[in-house]
C-alpha cells in the first residue's frame, strides 16, 4: 500500500511538471520598417516541436498568415508569406531574425535583427525563390507580453496546473491516511 501511495505522488508530480511546458504566443513589438511602415500581430510557437501556428502578422497593408512553403522557419529565422497555398508570384514575403537569441518556451523579449536580409520582399516567381526588396526592417522585437492585453474576465477562480497537481497529491495523502486509520481501528 505504501508503494502505491509513493507511486501516486510521483506520477502526480511528474504530470504537473510535464504539463508546464507549452507553446507561447509571440507578439511584434515596436516593429518599424523604412518609410515609417509599422508591423504588428502575433503567432504561436512551440520550441519543443518547432511548430508555428495561429500566424497573423501585419506589415503596412500586408497580412502574413503562413510559413514560407519552401524555406524552413525555426527559432532563429522566421519566413512568412501572405498566402497559405498556391502561387507566391507578386506576393509579399517577410523574413524575421531574432538577433538576441532564439525563440523558446520560456518567453521573454528578443530583439529583431535589422541587418540584411531581414526585411520584407516581393516574390518574383511562383515558389518565391527569387525576390526583390520591398522594405528594410529598422527596429523592433518579439515578446511574449501582449502589447494590447484584454481586460481580465471576472469569473470563477481556478487553480493552475501546478496547483491542481498539488491538490491531487494532498487529496491522495488524505485518502491514504484515512484508509490507514480505518484499517488500524478494525484490526
Amino acid at each position: 500500500m505504501r508503494r502505491f501511495f509513493v507511486l501516486a505522488i510521483l506520477l502526480s508530480a511528474a504530470s504537473t511538471i510535464a504539463s508546464a511546458a507549452h507553446p507561447l504566443t509571440w507578439y511584434l513589438s515596436g516593429v518599424q520598417f523604412a518609410g515609417g511602415v509599422t508591423g504588428s500581430g502575433s503567432f504561436v510557437y512551440d520550441a519543443d516541436t518547432n511548430v508555428f501556428s495561429s500566424i497573423n502578422l501585419t506589415v503596412g497593408t500586408d497580412t502574413f498568415v503562413a510559413l514560407h512553403p519552401t524555406f524552413a522557419s525555426s527559432a532563429t529565422v522566421i519566413r512568412l508569406v501572405t498566402v497559405a497555398s498556391g502561387s507566391l508570384n507578386n506576393t509579399p514575403y517577410l523574413v524575421l531574425n531574432p538577433s538576441g537569441g532564439s525563440l523558446t518556451n520560456a518567453g521573454g523579449t528578443i530583439a529583431l535583427s535589422t541587418a540584411d536580409p531581414y526585411q520584407e520582399f516581393t516574390c518574383s516567381d511562383t515558389a518565391c525563390g527569387f525576390t526583390t526588396q520591398l522594405r528594410h526592417l529598422t527596429a523592433g522585437s518579439l515578446t511574449t507580453t501582449n502589447p494590447n492585453p484584454t481586460p481580465a474576465a471576472t469569473g470563477v477562480p481556478a487553480l493552475s496546473d501546478f496547483g491542481l497537481g498539488l491538490a491531487a497529491t494532498l487529496l491522495a495523502a488524505c485518502g491514504y491516511t484515512m484508509l490507514r486509520k480505518r484499517a488500524s481501528h478494525t484490526a
